[in-house]
């Protein structure tokens, strides 16, 4: 059984780590603004710490929090001392971003049930919650089919009227019925798909709603042509 055998708090001069930002869309440096850190050693007397700091990014100024574990089995040798040093293996940054996937420019013209269904999706896939990712790709599809009051029995029939409505292409519609047996996998039989085949999923998904949000909402705020007299 684990036992815990430190916990120190301390407030940083100077200390920073290179970590996501969400704001700045990219790895920057952050200054550490609070630490706690916790320690721990098994009974063959590996340790383990966990580190939460409170940080602050030096190009945004944006404050998040982060988590960091590391143990003796992570050993690593410093290049610059030669020093064996614990490595630190997992890193956890909150509030959660979609690193992987950043948000589509405009997802709020969507209507607000949408985006907030596609802007948790997102952060699942970006964060490898397959199983959540892969939910909320099919949820999308048939909120933007119920929205749209397409009609059928199923999702499968709805998607065939978009098509006949011509608000999609029979090529989209296609591409939208293999998103439709993905998320049935994952529904029906626990199938979790990779974070890859997910993002790419997404992106579809993201065509989907600037075609039938994004582009009009953009096309009614531009000039109209004046007809001739």
């Amino acid at each position: 059984m684990d036992r815990r055998i430190t916990t120190n708090a301390t407030t940083p001069h100077g200390g920073t780590v290179r970590i996501w930002c969400g704001c700045c869309q990219n790895v920057t440096h952050h200054q550490i603004l609070a630490s706690v850190k916790t320690g721990y050693e098994n009974a063959d007397g590996e340790s383990f710490s966990d580190d939460y700091l409170t940080v602050q990014c030096l190009g945004c100024e944006t404050v998040a929090y982060c988590i960091q574990a590391s143990s003796s089995l992570g050993q690593e040798t410093d290049p610059e001392t030669g020093d064996e040093r614990i490595a630190v293996e997992t890193r956890k940054v909150y509030p959660l971003v979609s690193r992987c996937h950043p948000m589509m420019p405009d997802a709020e013209k969507c209507p607000e049930p949408i985006y907030r269904l596609y802007h948790e999706t997102s952060l699942a896939i970006s964060n490898d919650l397959l199983f959540l990712g892969g939910v909320g790709i099919r949820m999308i599809v048939e909120a933007v089919c119920k929205e749209k009051n397409a009609q059928g029995e199923n999702l499968k029939d709805r998607i065939n009227d978009f098509v006949d409505r011509q608000l999609i292409s029979r090529e989209e519609g296609a591409i939208l019925q293999t998103l439709r047996v993905m998320g049935n996998d994952t529904v029906h039989d626990a199938i979790a798909h990779s974070a890859a085949h997910l993002a790419k999923a997404l992106e579809v998904v993201e065509h989907l709603l600037r075609t039938v949000y994004i582009l009009p909402e953009i096309g009614r705020t531009l000039p109209k042509k004046q007809a001739k007299a």
